[in-house]
């Protein structure tokens, strides 16, 4: 069990809860609030590459000029989503914990 994998390896006590989310939903269904909208996947990719870009203009200009390259392969990659209309990243961010 993970649990006993776990033990000693963390600070924090761990707990195993029989029938994980669905018992405690059903011993108390209010226990999960969610506040706010969700983002959706498109926005997230939207946000993930405008940062990637920013930050590979801005290390370009003030750490290496090779950081550049990170602009220009998330733009390849933007090109190549685009034509084959298949997008990598937001497959790898739908698999994310916060889009299950």
């Amino acid at each position: 069990m993970a649990a006993k994998q776990l033990e000693g390896q963390i600070p924090s006590s761990i707990v195993v809860i029989e029938g994980g989310i669905q018992a405690i939903e059903k011993m108390n269904p209010n226990w999960v609030v969610t506040q706010g909208k969700t983002v959706s996947i498109e926005r997230q990719v939207r946000i993930a590459a405008g940062t990637l870009v920013l930050s590979g203009v801005l290390a370009g200009l003030f750490v290496h000029s090779a950081w550049f390259a990170l602009s220009g392969f998330v733009g390849a990659g933007l090109m190549f989503s685009g034509i084959t209309d298949s997008c990598a990243m937001g497959l790898i961010l739908a698999k994310m914990p916060w889009n299950k």
